[in-house]
């Protein structure tokens, strides 16, 4: 197997930043998202877009993640990072919040986010880096942010428990603040009151 340095990331926000400055310092990267065309975009605004694969996926989609992470490892042949990116968000009272909020911003926010791990962790050697970003809101709701605290808080628990188990592995949970990215532009806004 030949050595490669690869880099998963994402086709918006934190995750095309990560991807350029990757890029920038000649990793391979992989770009996974579900559309095509902000790929695209990506890879092309890359340092050297020759050293991207793409990777069309929804994480929603679970059955799907062992074909991706088969994909993935039969271009590159391993993941040195694997960067969990991927999210919504959602913005309304606990009263007015339905279960089914609660059960997309989970699918997406959290199982969608260590589907990819539990794929690629056979696969990962010593020294790799699983990194998963979550959200301060994650470890501090804020009101109006109960169903996208609660999905980021479990992404804790997972990764403390990898990390725990893992020792070979970098086990990272990263925790921003407020950026503006266009997680925060398309949040799945309810019908909020007033939030002062």
């Amino acid at each position: 197997m030949s050595v490669c340095r690869s880099r998963w990331c994402g086709s918006s926000g934190i995750g095309e930043a990560l991807a350029k400055e990757y890029s920038r310092r000649g990793a391979y990267v992989v770009l996974s998202a579900r559309r095509a065309a902000e790929l695209e975009r990506v890879r092309s605004e890359l340092a050297a877009p020759e050293r991207c694969l793409t990777v069309v996926y929804d994480i929603t989609d679970f059955d799907g993640a062992g074909r991706v992470a088969a994909t993935v490892l039969e271009q590159t042949s391993h993941v040195d990072v694997l960067i969990n990116n991927a999210g919504i968000d959602y913005k309304d009272w606990v009263a007015n919040t339905p279960l089914s909020i609660y059960q997309k911003l989970i699918d997406v926010d959290y199982y969608g986010n260590i589907a990819l791990t539990l794929e690629l962790l056979p696969s990962l050697r010593p020294g790799a880096q699983v990194v998963a970003v979550s959200s301060v809101n994650g470890l501090l709701s804020d009101k109006c942010s109960s169903a996208y605290a609660a999905a980021k808080h479990a992404l804790l628990g997972f990764y403390d428990a990898l990390r725990a188990e893992r020792s070979d592995l970098r086990v990272s949970v990263i925790a921003p603040g407020y950026i503006k990215t266009p997680i925060t532009l398309n949040s799945l806004n309810g019908q909020r009151q007033d939030l002062r």
